[in-house]
This record gives C-alpha cells, sequence and structure tokens, in this order.
C-alpha cells in the first residue's frame, strides 16, 4: 500500500508539471453573439493553482493514508495476543472444575473461552477489513479535495477569490472567539452554580429548623452489609469471574501488578546473599496491600533457583519460646530441641543441603504482644536469625504499626533487620492488576460517563481531538475514582470494580457503571473501639484475653468491646474471611479476632484521620 500511494504521489506530481496554460474570459451580456475571444482575457496559472492545491501538507496526508492500516494491524496484533490466553484459561479453570466436581461448570467454561476466542479472531478480521477501507477513502478524500481546490481556483474570478478567502478567515476568527467566549461562560456557570448549591448547603439546617422546608434525609448506607457479605456477591458473578476474581491471594505472576520493583529488590539481596551478605529482610505493609500474593511470587521465584526453601503464615499467637522452637524445628526438618538455642546450633551443623535455604515467614506480628514481657519472644527469634543467617535467607512481613512498635521495644534488633516497604498500588497499577484478570474473560469492556464532572471529562477530550479519546480519560477517571475508595486495599479496589460492573448487559461486553464508593460507618466508632482497632492492627489479631493483657482492664469490659465492633461489622473471629468462623464460644479455644478484609482500608484511613495511628 505504502508503494502504491508513492506512484500514485509520483503521478499526481507529473500530471501538475502537464497541466497547459488556461486563458480566462469574461462571460458576455446576454443575446451578445461571440465571433472571437474578447480582448480582456486573464491568463490562469494552472501549474501554480495545482501545487496550491496538493501542497506539500496534502501530499503528506496521501503518503501517511497506510498508516491507518497499522494502526489496525496494532488492534488486531492485541486481539490475537489475547487469543492464547482466553482459550487457555477456559480449559485451566475446565480442569480445577473438574477437580473439583463441577462437569457442568468445566463445561462451561470451555465453552465460553473458545467461543470469545472465536469472536476476537471475528473482530480481528473486521479491523483489519476497516483499516484498509479506511486508508483507501483517506487517499480519495484528499484527492477529490484538491481537485475540487483547484477547479475553484481556476474558475472563480480574482474578485470572488479574494471574497472567499476573506469570508473563510471571518469565519475562522468568529469561531475561535465563540469557542473562547464559550469557554469563559461555561466557567462561570460553573461557579455560580456551586456557590448557590454552597449557599443552599448551608441555609439547608436553619430554614429545616424554621420549618420553612424538610430536613435533608440521609440515604441508608448499604455499605456496611454489602461490603460484610462479599463472599455472598462473588457467588452471584458468572463462574470465569468467580474464579478471575476470587478474594485469594494470587499465584501466578502475571496477576501481580506494581511490584516489580520490590521483586527486583528481593533478587538483588538474595544474589548479596548468597556472596556473605546480610540474610534477614522485613516486608512492612499494610494490611490489604497485597503482601501474601507478593510473597507467593517471591517464594516461587526463590523456589526457581533453589527448590529447598519453606513458606508459612503465623495465624496464632505464639507465647513460649519452646513453642516456637519446636514449630521451626518441624518446618526445617530438624527433629526436636529444647530451644532457640539449641535450634540455632542444629542449623549451624547440618550437613550442606539438608535444610532449608531460605524461609519466609508471614505475620510475624504474633511473636509480640503489647504487655511487659512481650517482646522477649520477638527478641530471642531476631537474635535466633542472626544466628543463622548464615545457612538460611530470612524474609518476614510485618504490619507498620507492628513495624513501629518493634522498633521502639527492640531498636537495636531493629537496626540490623533490611526492611522492604510495599506501598499501596496506584491508579495505573489498579488498572493492570484488574486488567490482567479480565483479560482471560475475553470480553470487551465499555466505561459509562460518570455525571459528575463529566463536562471535565468532554473539554479534555474536545481539546485533545483525537477520535475515542474519551472513552480513555473516562477509563483513567474510573481508575482514580477507584483509587481513593479503595483506601489502599487491593482486595477492596476488585470489589468496587465488579460491584460496578454490570453483567446484564448485552452478551459479548460488559458495561462498568461510574462508580459509587461503599464506605463502613467508620464514624460511629468510640475511642474505645477506636483503639480497639488499634490493637487489633498492632498485633494481626487477639484473642479476648490477649486484649485484656494489652489494654489491661477488666474481661467483662474487653469482651463487650469486641463484641461491639464485631457486631459493627469491622472484625470477625478467625475462619471465614467473610465472617463464618467457628464457634466464638468455643470452651476448647477462644475466639480469635480479625479485620474484614474489605474493612481495613477505611479502619486504617479513620484512624489516621483521629491521629490514633501514624
Amino acid at each position: 500500500m505504502t508503494e502504491s500511494v508513492e506512484e500514485a504521489v509520483r503521478d499526481l506530481e507529473t500530471t501538475m508539471l502537464q497541466l497547459p496554460e488556461v486563458n480566462v474570459h469574461d462571460l458576455p451580456e446576454e443575446g451578445e453573439t461571440i465571433r472571437r475571444p474578447g480582448s480582456g482575457a486573464r491568463a490562469v496559472p494552472t501549474r501554480e493553482f495545482a501545487a496550491q492545491a496538493f501542497d506539500t501538507l496534502r501530499m503528506e496526508r496521501i503518503r501517511t493514508a497506510p498508516s491507518v492500516v497499522e494502526e489496525a494491524l496494532e488492534r488486531a496484533r492485541s486481539e490475537v495476543r489475547e487469543l492464547g490466553q482466553v482459550a487457555a484459561y477456559g480449559f485451566q479453570a475446565a480442569i480445577a472444575e473438574r477437580v473439583d466436581g463441577a462437569p457442568a461448570h468445566a463445561l462451561v467454561l470451555v465453552t465460553d473461552g473458545l467461543s470469545r476466542a472465536a469472536d476476537k479472531v471475528e473482530l480481528a478480521r473486521t479491523v483489519l477489513r476497516d483499516g484498509v477501507t479506511a486508508a483507501g477513502a483517506r487517499v480519495r478524500r484528499e484527492v477529490l479535495e484538491g481537485v475540487e481546490h483547484l477547479v475553484r481556483r481556476v474558475t472563480a474570478a480574482r474578485l470572488l477569490a479574494g471574497y472567499l478567502d476573506a469570508r473563510s478567515y471571518l469565519a475562522t476568527e468568529v469561531a475561535r472567539d465563540w469557542e473562547r467566549l464559550r469557554g469563559r461562560a461555561l466557567q462561570r456557570g460553573l461557579r455560580i452554580s456551586s456557590r448557590i448549591r454552597s449557599l443552599g448547603t448551608r441555609l439547608r439546617s436553619t430554614l429545616a429548623a424554621l420549618g420553612v422546608r424538610p430536613a435533608a434525609r440521609k440515604p441508608p448506607d448499604a455499605g456496611e452489609n454489602t461490603l460484610a457479605s462479599a463472599a455472598e456477591f462473588i457467588r452471584t458473578l458468572p463462574v470465569v469471574y468467580q474464579r478471575l476474581f476470587a478474594f485469594e491471594p494470587v499465584t501466578d505472576p502475571r496477576f501481580l501488578a506494581g511490584r516489580d520493583d520490590e521483586l527486583d529488590e528481593v533478587a538483588a539481596r538474595w544474589r548479596r546473599w548468597k556472596t556473605g551478605g546480610p540474610g534477614s529482610l522485613a516486608v512492612i505493609a499494610s494490611p490489604g496491600a497485597g503482601v501474601t500474593s507478593f510473597l507467593n511470587i517471591v517464594s516461587a521465584r526463590l523456589a526457581e533457583e533453589e527448590p529447598r526453601g519453606v513458606r508459612r503464615i503465623l495465624r496464632e499467637r505464639i507465647r513460649e519460646e519452646g513453642d516456637l522452637a519446636a514449630r521451626l524445628a518441624a518446618w526445617l526438618g530438624l527433629g526436636e530441641v529444647d530451644g532457640l538455642d539449641h535450634l540455632a546450633v542444629k542449623v549451624r551443623e547440618s550437613a550442606a543441603g539438608s535444610i532449608p535455604r531460605h524461609m519466609i515467614l508471614e505475620s510475624a506480628e504474633h511473636l509480640h504482644l503489647r504487655a511487659p514481657g512481650g517482646g522477649l519472644l520477638f527478641r530471642r527469634f531476631m537474635t535466633f536469625a542472626s544466628q543463622t543467617e548464615s545457612r538460611i535467607f530470612w524474609i518476614l512481613s510485618l504490619t507498620p504499626s507492628a513495624w513501629q512498635l518493634l522498633r521502639t521495644r527492640e531498636p537495636a534488633f531493629a537496626s540490623d533487620l533490611q526492611r522492604l516497604p510495599l506501598k499501596p498500588l496506584g491508579p495505573g497499577e489498579l488498572r493492570q492488576a484488574i486488567a490482567a484478570r479480565h483479560l482471560r474473560s475475553g470480553l470487551p469492556l465499555q466505561y459509562v460517563e460518570p455525571r459528575a464532572g463529566a463536562v471535565v471529562l468532554r473539554t479534555r477530550a474536545h481539546r485533545i481531538r483525537k477520535r475515542g479519546r474519551q472513552q480513555e480519560l473516562i477509563e483513567k477517571d474510573y481508575f482514580e475514582r477507584l483509587h481513593r475508595a479503595s483506601l489502599g486495599s487491593v482486595r477492596l479496589a476488585l470489589f468496587h470494580w465488579l460491584h460496578s460492573t454490570d453483567f446484564t448487559t448485552a452478551e459479548g461486553s460488559l458495561l462498568v457503571r461510574p462508580l459509587v464508593p461503599l464506605r463502613p460507618p467508620v464514624d460511629l466508632l468510640d475511642l474505645t473501639q477506636c483503639f480497639a482497632l488499634k490493637a487489633i492492627l498492632d498485633h494481626g489479631s487477639l484473642t479476648a484475653g490477649e486484649y485484656c493483657e494489652v489494654l489491661r482492664t477488666s474481661a467483662t469490659e474487653c469482651a463487650h468491646t469486641l463484641r461491639s465492633i464485631e457486631e459493627s461489622h469491622f472484625i470477625a473471629p478467625d475462619g471465614d474471611p467473610g465472617g463464618e468462623a467457628e464457634s466464638p464460644g468455643s470452651p476448647t479455644r477462644p475466639a480469635r479476632y480479625r479485620l474484614r478484609p474489605l474493612m481495613t482500608g477505611a479502619v486504617i484511613a479513620h484512624l489516621r484521620s483521629r491521629n490514633i495511628l501514624h
């Protein structure tokens, strides 16, 4: 196509050079017989007019017409690139469904995967065909416009040509002034309307008190119940989305977004440890920031290079050194030990290749308690880790509040521990995380323009003047709102996106409605409840007895505080993250309370706003 266009440009240039000179005469009076051309002839420089009609810019636009096909090829390439992922995920999910005992779901997943892959093939073919058609239409349009311009210049009188030029100039100036005035009027209107709304908000309570107008009713906040029943909401989604957006830590590195730098940092420290560098690393991450998913991928990457490794999560508090030493010895495969000192000796004296080379221990905040003597076990563990780091590469994870407490309590040990903070994901990284999951469904997305801020989006799209740019701006605005609503929690961001998606739209596509953030009623928490939530953040989880030790008050008051927070759906007994747990009143095992995963971001933001958490 490029060669054909170049040949057409050369033919046009040759034709322009071969144009003859033209003499134009005035029209005779009506009824006058023309015997010979009059004396008032005017020579028309057709070659000059042709050069003006087919100027450099027009020729360049003709030459670049095949770029439309390049854009179509890129779109088709992206569609075809997704074919394997869509079909492969359908088969993988189907195999997993058969293993789980759901053959009907397996058939649905395979059929949907293949049909959506076929839709992408047809879409790629249509895109290519439309690209070729658009390229040809662009060339024809430019040539026809050039010819029409040439004809007008040749046949128009000098005065008419000047008039046409003046009219086009005037129209351009008027249009420019109109755009400028319309923009100013729009800005002033927005300012006036915002002032009127602000004044109405200020006077609403006064008018309601005087009986002039009824008091505004607050809509019922369904966010609490919706967030608390996230598991039930997920079960209402299509099967493929139940698997893609399951609220479980990811094990597929393609689903882990925004952590490339942190993964590279762990790999660099692993290489330095193998050459004699320090071997104790603490990953500091807020609850909900995806630390479990991050450590899953870290463990898998380390296992590719060194299969001998251990990955464990502490879900209960360990208070005695003997219990901790016994667990570590069992994980390391070293049998029975008398304590951490004995275990350290056995680690150092073990034969090469007989013990794991790296050990990842998540939720290390369960090794301390904010009570007298509650930091001794963590100090003993850090001593053990420093004694064995020449043989074992240690990776711990701690919450920021727990790290602050331990750093204040044991500054000498904290200074020897290398830190790796995991920051919350930004809007672009949340978009990448959601797109990586949705990509495997094979369905196209369309984001609905929000009513709030729609004028701003249209103005930005109009200024850019690029086709299809407004949809990109709407999507970008959606993820900026999603980032603010997620409050640093990846799981809450996924839940909000699923809650915004309309799965009842026309088959073959998904419609994402404007975001409506769901917020739990954190403003109803009193100071006692806030400090109880802070204690749970410091320790990962707490029983009523442990909370009594932290608060140093009566058991009745502690139990009442935890029960009131549980009834408000902020915490749940240990068990299912959605709140379906073991019996809290079990006589053999006391209930261990944790923050609900979808509540962590709102709780942390509220505690920071009250200067309880820093």
